[in-house]
């Protein structure tokens, strides 16, 4: 039998930054909740956390989660969209710029703060038209909910893969 991997990224946003005040007064039953995000920084692409501190720990005021059914049907949604956008694994390494760059770059690694989100939505906003036409339908619904998925945590949000 096949274990199925899903996608699965939380994001959170009303970001409250704790101070060591706060992260004293934290037990074990905080942590076990889903608003709590320790932001984690991504050496190959640090500016996904531009507007947050790595290494700090943030309490959200809304929690969503974005999920995709699984890890193969993401991964090859990721491969469309690098077609899509004409991106190639030479572009990525010599610093080209192509849209989508921070996603492609992400690669599971590190949290998304606001301003990447922002960023990143923009882009899907500036490609919808295209997506709507390039592949097939499931393609274009992939590509909505991980536009929304952006256009949430620009809103004061992060978001970070959870399991894949």
């Amino acid at each position: 039998m096949e274990c199925i991997m899903g996608v699965l990224f939380w994001a959170g946003r009303g970001l409250t930054k704790l101070d060591e005040a706060g992260l004293k007064e934290l037990t074990d039953d905080d942590y076990a909740t889903a608003d709590l995000m320790v932001v984690e920084g991504n050496p190959e692409v640090p500016q996904l956390a531009e507007g947050v501190e790595v290494g700090a720990t943030y309490r959200f005021a809304e929690v969503l989660f974005f999920s995709f059914p699984h890890w193969r049907i993401c991964r090859d949604w990721v491969v469309k969209l690098k077609d899509m956008v004409g991106c190639t694994n030479e572009l990525l390494k010599t610093g080209a710029p192509v849209a989508f760059r921070d996603f492609f770059m992400w690669i599971q690694e590190g949290t998304v703060g606001p301003k990447a989100s922002a960023k990143l939505a923009a882009e899907f906003a500036e490609w919808d038209n295209r997506a709507k036409t390039f592949a097939d339908e499931d393609f274009y619904e992939i590509f909505t909910h991980m536009r929304a998925m952006f256009d949430w945590g620009a809103q004061d949000g992060l978001i970070c893969l959870r399991s894949a």
